[in-house]
């Protein structure tokens, strides 16, 4: 990918070579190989638009290339005295207005893509914006055309959190997205004909209910969260992470915490495809233990040295308590 995108900054790569850059980066995100054929559980749209989004922050390359490419529409409207500029505007404009020019049947390949890279501009950046821009960026134009919203995620810094383990942010990611291949969806997809929680083998397998509607997994928070000595009864995974937001701790509390809630995530899913594969399910208590022993030692291993003494007296006592 980071090859593709040094060569999008100097020329318009074609749709093929675009396509199938994608596609490997794609296959190897949710199969671990280069060449797997089948869709991945989240949107490659989804995946390039940032994290802060709800995305993974993965470049999109043809948007990448068009906002590269941006930078000649840039210097035609900005009437930039360059040799390029004088001959476009010799050839082609011809005193014209750049903005409402549309090219010809007959002309090069290049330069209707130069024409249609400008189209897709005018929708996302005017024409007054653009010429008032000192120095082009490639950096502002892809974020325009990528996600021109901006709408922020509010669970989004908490899922990145430095603290949690990169596979534990990973798969929480996808439990807030509600896109891991739980039976209720695996039913839809026609895929299995039973939807019936593997947990607790009462009520069906969805998303709000194996985080934390189910028995297991309830029972399973109850004990990590006497541990991190808080209060509180959550029966889902959307409620846990605005009680945690909305609480008055510092900023380095809630890390732990969010670093606690995603790890009993990420082990509840695990227990959940034992019990699938192997039909296997570990006691509520043995994986607690495992959880506090992977977060504890988590935490330690990435423990900020900025923190206040108040914060640091607390981990120690919590986590050798």
């Amino acid at each position: 990918m980071t090859i593709q995108t040094y060569w999008a900054q100097f020329m318009i790569l074609p749709k093929s070579i675009l396509k199938t850059v994608n596609s490997i980066c794609r296959s190897f995100l949710w199969h671990g190989v280069a060449d797997h054929v089948g869709p991945g559980k989240v949107a490659w749209k989804q995946l390039c638009i940032s994290k802060k989004e709800g995305g993974l922050g993965l470049t999109d390359l043809h948007l990448w290339n068009t906002a590269a490419m941006g930078k000649h529409v840039w210097m035609v409207a900005s009437k930039k005295e360059n040799v390029w500029v004088r001959w476009v505007n010799s050839v082609y404009l011809k005193g014209g207005n750049w903005w409402n020019y549309s090219p010809k049947s007959t002309d090069s390949w290049y330069w209707k893509s130069i024409c249609q890279v400008k189209e897709m501009i005018k929708l996302h950046i005017s024409e007054a914006r653009l010429c008032s821009l000192p120095k082009y960026s490639i950096k502002l134009a892809y974020s325009q055309l990528v996600s021109p919203s901006g709408n922020r995620m509010h669970w989004a810094n908490a899922i990145w959190c430095r603290l949690a383990q990169p596979k534990h942010r990973f798969i929480s990611w996808l439990a807030v997205l509600e896109r891991l291949s739980t039976k209720d969806r695996l039913k839809l997809f026609g895929v299995s004909v039973d939807d019936t929680c593997l947990l607790c083998g009462v009520e069906v397998e969805t998303h709000s209910h194996l985080f934390f509607g189910c028995h297991y997994s309830s029972r399973c928070w109850k004990q990590i969260a006497d541990f991190l000595q808080i209060n509180t009864s959550i029966r889902s995974f959307p409620q846990l992470i605005k009680w945690i937001h909305r609480r008055k701790f510092t900023k380095f509390r809630k890390g732990v915490l969010f670093t606690f809630a995603w790890c009993l995530v990420y082990h509840i899913w695990k227990e959940r495809n034992n019990a699938l594969w192997n039909s296997q399910i570990r006691c509520i208590e043995n994986t607690c233990n495992l959880v506090k022993h992977t977060a504890s030692t988590r935490i330690y291993s990435v423990l900020p040295r900025a923190i206040s003494s108040s914060d640091h007296s607390w981990i120690k006592s919590l986590l050798e308590g």
